[in-house]
């Protein structure tokens, strides 16, 4: 399987954290794969947090992404170093 990472919403991540767990046999290495969900409701995951502690911010350029008939979102990134502050109203 190749490394991946998923960014779900909170529906969609709903729907896998309930499902996927108990049948990995359909998607080999499903549960094995990084899970990411943006949610400001969500309290508790036995998956995983997107920003631990001590996580170093770093910038990122799309290389590809597909638009599905049913409107989700695949996008590759690769990392592009450093992220770039500046100061807004100097």
């Amino acid at each position: 399987m190749v490394p991946a990472n998923l960014l779900l919403g909170r529906k969609t991540f709903d729907i896998f954290a309930h499902y996927w767990p108990e049948h990995e046999k359909e998607c080999l290495g499903i549960n094995d794969v990084t899970k990411y969900v943006m949610s400001k409701t969500m309290k508790k995951s036995d998956w995983k947090k997107l920003f631990e502690n001590g996580t170093i911010p770093a910038a990122f350029i799309l290389i590809e992404n597909i638009v599905t008939s049913t409107r989700v979102i695949i996008a590759n990134y690769r990392r592009a170093g450093k992220v770039e502050a500046c100061i807004i109203g100097a």
